[in-house]
């Protein structure tokens, strides 16, 4: 599981996409944020920013992110609504 969180996400929302990103990161073992950014053609910054509930994304930023973790958006927002739904993410 990955690490616990030492800023507070925006909101639920937020915090509950910050989750999907960090489980999709964490199950694969060679990824990390610098390797989505990098691939995503983001800064490091901006995914981790993402990764803290911090960002507020568009939909290109999604886009792009989710070519980074090598998932289509729709398996994304799948995770994320799974956390949000659980209330993982408050």
């Amino acid at each position: 599981m990955p690490p616990r969180r030492r800023s507070s996400p925006r909101g639920p929302h937020q915090a509950a996409l910050a989750q999907a990103i960090e489980l999709l990161i964490a199950e694969d073992d060679a990824m990390t944020q610098e390797s989505v950014a990098e691939e995503a053609g983001l800064n490091v910054r901006q995914v981790n920013a993402l990764v803290r509930g911090q960002g507020n994304p568009t939909y290109t930023t999604i886009v792009k992110l989710c070519r980074g973790l090598h998932v289509q958006p729709g398996r994304l927002m799948e995770l994320a609504d799974e956390f949000y739904e659980r209330g993982s993410g408050d």
